[in-house]
């Protein structure tokens, strides 16, 4: 995009915006070559629709046709992340009946780094934490899947994402903090922050070899890793509707700690009775220590992401975040003291 920028301080209003045409179609191209290289004998798809880009972070597209009927959707994500999606939707999810995607194939995309994957698009309306419905469909959805997957061979291929995958990140935070506190910028309040949060990270250090044996009497399952309300839709059936969840890219294997966690945020609000119905071996202690596992593995990952931004100009934010999280993290322990 800088060098449509510059082009159109340097031609005509008209060939600037030829230009731009160029660079969007060519931009186009690309998620509608990768499907002709899979497609094959489906339906010819002309148009292409960007739904989502980021800094870093996968490109999401709408491909579909003329007249427009059913639409697929492309994702250029790491070579990694593709291992990972096309493992769940080819291997994992038909077998144990928790398919609502049909999944269309995959090509890399030349680059050495990436691939394009291919689903159909899943026609359904928003997820909505008000409605009732909604809440107990997510809940039982939730429950179906974790319950379900716990025989599903293919899941071990899956990358561990118990509480191992987090000690190094917790590990590296404890070195990021010590770095931040030598910051000349930040104020007094900024240092009792961080201090805390230091505090709390190095006691929950001490804690996690006993948090890894507590949570292997727990259940092993695919995890989906971003079970949020961008990544479901809510579809209607001539009977009751269903739900409808999509991008896999950080599932991975483990206790469902993180999935139950955003089950219980405000934003989805599952009803977790629900939840809990196809696992009557757990204990209410049980119960809690994933729920106490999940919020820990949260909290950080999130202080995780924030740390860094300490050593930016503009500190208010980040320093707001990681107490915010750090508080968290706090209440975690507190209850795994108790449970572990």
């Amino acid at each position: 995009m800088e060098d449509v920028r510059v082009v159109t301080k340097l031609v005509p209003n008209g060939l600037a915006a030829s230009s731009h045409n160029a660079v969007s179609r060519a931009k186009e191209s690309g998620p509608l070559d990768a499907w002709r290289a899979v497609s094959r004998t489906r339906p010819v798809l002309e148009r292409a629709e960007l739904l989502q880009k980021q800094k870093d972070k996968a490109e999401v597209w709408r491909l579909s046709g003329r007249p427009r009927g059913d639409c697929v959707i492309a994702k250029r994500c790491r070579l990694v992340e593709a291992d990972r999606e096309e493992l769940v939707y080819s291997s994992v999810l038909p077998r144990i009946g928790m398919a609502t995607g049909q999944y269309l194939g995959r090509v890399d995309a030349g680059d050495g780094r990436t691939a394009w994957l291919f689903v159909k698009e899943l026609l359904g309306v928003p997820y909505d934490a008000e409605e009732q419905l909604h809440r107990d469909l997510a809940a039982a959805w939730l429950s179906a899947l974790h319950a379900a997957a716990r025989e599903a061979p293919a899941v071990t291929e899956l990358p561990d994402v118990g509480p191992p995958r987090y000690r190094p990140m917790l590990e590296d935070l404890v070195r990021t903090l010590a770095q931040a506190s030598l910051n000349e910028e930040l104020g007094r309040s900024d240092l009792e922050v961080i201090d805390q949060a230091a505090s709390c990270c190095h006691e929950v250090l001490e804690l996690w070899p006993r948090i890894e044996r507590a949570v292997r009497r727990l259940p092993q399952t695919l995890v989906h890793g971003s079970f949020s309300r961008r990544n479901m839709v809510v579809i209607p059936t001539s009977g009751q509707p269903v739900l409808g969840v999509f991008d896999w890219g950080a599932a991975g294997c483990g206790v469902p700690a993180r999935d139950l966690l955003k089950l219980v945020d405000p934003k989805i609000a599952g009803s977790v009775a629900i939840y809990w119905r196809r696992f009557p071996e757990l204990a209410p202690s049980d119960q809690d220590l994933l729920v106490a596992v999940g919020r820990l593995v949260r909290a950080v990952e999130h202080m995780s992401w924030v740390a860094p931004g300490r050593h930016h100009p503009s500190v208010e934010e980040p320093m707001r975040r990681l107490a915010a999280h750090g508080a968290q993290l706090v209440a975690a322990r507190d209850v795994l003291l108790r449970l572990v």
